[in-house]
């Protein structure tokens, strides 16, 4: 073998090499596009679940509210209190632990994903 011969198999590795050092840039990029998009979901999903959260805690302190004042009514009529304000009590009381259920799953999955 020649030199010439050496020179252009050499020539034909340099430009497959550098063929395939093109496709692993391109990959690389695609990578890093994808990394970046999952970074601004993540923060849009920390973002949504923090806001559910808030909106359940808000929920659960408003009908915490109604209850007490009910309460109250109950508390003052003894036992001529309306039958509409016993079903109503026993309604929010229903409410507030359904509520406080739905706070713990979404705590949960924020949770969940902010350790992945």
């Amino acid at each position: 073998m020649d030199i010439e011969q050496i020179i252009g198999e050499l020539t034909a590795l340099l430009a497959i090499l550098v063929d395939e050092y093109a496709q692993v840039r391109t990959e690389l990029d695609y990578l890093r596009d994808v990394q970046s998009e999952m970074r601004i979901e993540f923060v849009q999903f920390s973002a949504n679940i923090s806001e559910r959260a808030d909106h359940v805690r808000d929920l659960i302190m408003t009908h915490g509210r109604r209850l007490l004042l009910l309460e109250l009514a109950q508390a003052a009529t003894g036992l001529h209190t309306d039958p509409a304000i016993i079903i109503e009590i026993q309604d929010i009381r229903t409410e507030i632990e359904r509520l406080r259920r739905d706070l713990a799953t979404v705590e949960t999955k924020g949770a969940t994903k902010n350790r992945n």
